[in-house]
């Protein structure tokens, strides 16, 4: 069975292969603009810095939707959950996760210095803090993504039924 059965009768989101590959270069490009923003707020990076920074946060972002981002989104779409909260909430859980885990040695797993034993509390804090700012950059770049990929059925079905209400009665379907 395909889907969640709460949405038996209703029409859900549709997307396509061609939508699915442009939403995943809009979330590469809005995360490379993301990385841009960061260059350019150090107020010391020069325009071939931020260059990078873009073609480099472009290509990365990509890479991170494609290997985190879309086996999770296939999962939430073949359960039926394909709404742009469902996308939103799956994109700021994969950034927080992620984020926190980069900047905890990956949740303790790693050796950290021995001069951060004494802050230890200080960066899970710090950590947790940056990592929802960015979470919410991750649910943005996914609303984006949810924006670009999926449409109404009706929507992709002919004419508005403002359109509809406006041809002779005998045209309409």
């Amino acid at each position: 069975m395909v889907g969640d059965q709460r949405h038996a009768g209703a029409a859900l989101p549709e997307t396509s292969l061609d939508r699915a590959g442009l939403a995943l270069c809009a979330g590469g490009l809005l995360g490379g603009a993301f990385w841009l923003m960061l260059a350019w707020g150090s107020g010391t990076a020069t325009v071939l810095a931020m260059a990078t920074a873009f073609i480099l946060g472009t290509l990365f972002t990509t890479l991170g939707i494609a290997a985190v981002g879309v086996p999770l989104w296939t999962v939430l779409h073949f359960r039926g959950w394909r709404g742009m909260v469902h996308a939103a909430m799956a994109g700021a859980a994969i950034g927080f996760i992620l984020f926190l885990f980069a900047q905890t040695y990956g949740f303790g797993l790693f050796d950290a210095p021995p001069s951060d034993a004494r802050s230890l509390l200080y960066r899970w804090g710090s950590a947790a803090a940056t990592s929802l700012m960015l979470a919410a950059m991750c649910a943005a770049v996914a609303m984006v993504m949810w924006a670009v990929a999926y449409r109404r059925p009706d929507q992709s079905a002919g004419p508005t039924r403002k359109a509809q209400s406006l041809l002779p009665s005998g045209s309409r379907k």
